[in-house]
C-alpha cells in the first residue's frame, strides 16, 4: 500500500474523510483544494490493489456519489475476478 497519508501530509493538505476496505486492499482520503481558479475543491484520492491510484474531484452535490459507486463496482470484479482464477491479490510491496 503505497504511503497516501505521508505523501498528502508532505503536501500539506488536510485530510476531511478516509475510508478503507476489509484487508487493506483499497483506502480513500478525501481533502479539499484551493487553486488559483477554484477554490474549496473536494478531491477523492483512491487507492486500490490490481488498480492504482485514482483522483475524483467533484464540482457539484450530485456526482459526488457516482466516483464511489464505481470504485465499489470496480472493487467488486476485482474481486470476482480474483476468485474466479484461484488466486488472492498481493497486499503490496
Amino acid at each position: 500500500m503505497p504511503p497516501i497519508d505521508a505523501w498528502l501530509e508532505e503536501l500539506g493538505l488536510a485530510v476531511v474523510g478516509r475510508g478503507a476496505a476489509p484487508l487493506g486492499l483499497a483506502l480513500s482520503r478525501d481533502v479539499i483544494l484551493d487553486g488559483e481558479r477554484r477554490f474549496d475543491l473536494r478531491v477523492t484520492i483512491a487507492w486500490a490493489a490490481g488498480m492504482g491510484l485514482h483522483l475524483w474531484a467533484y464540482y457539484g452535490p450530485d456526482g459526488m456519489e457516482l466516483p464511489r459507486r464505481t470504485l465499489l463496482s470496480l472493487l467488486a470484479a476485482n474481486r470476482r475476478s480474483s476468485v474466479r482464477r484461484g488466486s488472492s491479490m498481493p497486499s503490496g510491496p
